[in-house]
């Protein structure tokens, strides 16, 4: 019996650049104001972060995200363009699991975005919550650093690296170059192959109940 892992796609700093997207509508609003490098970034907060340098700069960059289209229009992470439809092609049960933005506008152009980079078929793919411990799954991507919520996740979590969570001694996965090998690790660890011939009634009842216990 195989079993089709299911993995969790965090969208922002992940598959969306959210960085870059924060940085250059600062740049462009406030070109006179002091910024913070992406490869500089320590908190995954960036809000709180450029709240360090002025107090008023964490509204500045609040309403930056709060802004109409920002969502919409921020950049493809690098060498994202097919990694939803290659870990599918995988065997994977992929989903992108992503925060829900405040503002109805900005909402609807996390889809658009979706629709934009993947394709339609994605938008229905998509699960919004604020607490991603209770969304079933094998993995995790994520690029923030700490998984926390209601109940124990069934997913492992791979970070997607990123300067503020390098910290962290997790699996990590670098601008989607070495995923394939990172979440076959992973997944060697959680997968167990139940072969439905198994002559030995014992053995494999044993093996089922591993792979329950790993797998569920």
């Amino acid at each position: 019996m195989k079993y089709n892992p299911v993995v969790l796609i965090d969208m922002d700093g992940v598959i969306a650049d959210f960085e870059r997207g924060c940085l250059n509508k600062w740049k462009e609003l406030y070109p006179n104001s002091p910024f913070i490098d992406i490869d500089k970034r320590t908190m995954h907060g960036i809000t709180e972060e450029y709240a360090l340098i002025d107090d008023s700069f964490k509204g500045m960059m609040d309403s930056i995200m709060k802004s109409p289209g920002f969502f919409e229009n921020l950049p493809l992470m690098g060498n994202a363009e097919r990694i939803l439809d290659n870990l599918e092609s995988e065997g994977c049960k992929v989903f992108i699991c992503t925060s829900p933005p405040r503002e109805t506008y900005n909402l609807i152009g996390k889809y658009n975005w979706v629709e934009k980079h993947f394709g339609t078929q994605w938008k229905n793919k998509i699960i919004m919550t604020r607490d991603k411990t209770l969304i079933h799954g094998d993995i995790l991507i994520d690029d923030k650093p700490k998984i926390t919520g209601a109940i124990e996740p069934s997913f492992t979590h791979i970070l997607f690296d990123q300067p503020y969570n390098r910290n962290e001694n997790k699996p990590r996965i670098t601008q989607w170059k070495d995923w394939k090998e990172v979440i076959e690790d992973v997944l060697s660890k959680k997968y167990i192959d139940i072969n439905d011939d198994d002559d030995d009634d014992d053995e494999y009842t044993n093996r089922m109940y591993k792979a329950f216990k790993i797998l569920w």
